[in-house]
């Protein structure tokens, strides 16, 4: 995998902790994301993986340390993100095309028409996720898996810099899987991406670095982040990820170059 270190930090928490009421989730919480870079982010349901999200896009606030984005605040930084939700409601009888909910990507605040280069975006954006001859289709009538890659596409047409997809393979049939990586794997090195996954077992093998919320923290209250190893899979399934995986080692810990997530490498 390619060293992306020399590329500038875009996302970091630096000790981190954030608790819910008496309930502690996040103790002493670090990481960082380089320019560029595919991170995967797993953990079983409940370790705090949605929380991590919330604290990126500046919806919860760090009770003690940290959180920089694009070197400001997540609240300044967001705009710079491409956020795909893992649940995203919608009225089946509203008469809207998938060219149609790609374009709300490019909606901005006072202006009431879109120009070329919103035509351009999302004609960009359409072509990456392999979506282009479904453009005119009512977005009611795709599959489920359909509907996630349109989604990217709409996170896409604003042209971010970091996009985030939570459980982006969720209820995915194999041949959507194969299609979104094989899309994100364009975006690969220009696009920052940060994937979110409840599988903690085996990540694409497009991912850079994996990240795992799980282990507890020193004062063993919240939960904290470690990055594992990940090598080449020989088990995994092969419809996962399109066919190619790498499995997370989750008995290592990695320290990375910013001095985080301490441990012994192995």
């Amino acid at each position: 995998m390619k060293s992306l270190s020399k590329q500038p930090v875009v996302l970091e928490f630096n000790k981190v902790n954030f608790s819910y009421a008496t309930v502690q989730v996040l103790e002493d919480a670090s990481f960082h994301i380089h320019a560029g870079e595919f991170v995967a982010l797993v953990g079983p349901n409940g370790a705090g993986k949605s929380t991590i999200l919330k604290l990126i896009l500046g919806l919860e606030s760090p009770a003690q340390g940290t959180i920089r984005l694009y070197n400001a605040s997540p609240k300044a930084g967001r705009e710079r993100i491409g956020y795909v939700p893992q649940h995203v409601s919608y009225d089946p009888t509203f008469p809207i095309s998938v060219e149609e909910v790609v374009r709300i990507g490019r909606i901005k605040p006072f202006l009431r028409s879109y120009s070329k280069q919103d035509d351009l975006a999302v004609e960009k954006a359409l072509e990456t996720m392999d979506l282009a001859n479904l453009a005119k289709r009512p977005y009611n009538a795709l599959s489920g898996g359909q509907r996630r890659r349109v989604l990217v596409a709409r996170a896409l047409s604003a042209s971010p810099e970091m996009l985030i997809l939570d459980e982006p393979t969720s209820n995915m049939d194999a041949e959507s899987e194969k299609r979104l990586f094989t899309a994100l794997g364009t975006l690969k090195g220009e696009t920052t991406i940060l994937i979110v996954t409840h599988d903690t077992g085996f990540v694409s093998s497009l991912t850079d670095r994996a990240l795992c919320v799980g282990d507890f923290g020193p004062a063993k209250k919240g939960r904290t982040i470690v990055q594992h190893q990940v090598v080449p899979a020989q088990d995994a399934p092969l419809q996962l990820f399109g066919g190619e995986s790498l499995k997370v080692l989750h008995d290592t810990s990695l320290t990375d170059d910013c001095g985080y997530m301490q441990g012994d490498t192995q």
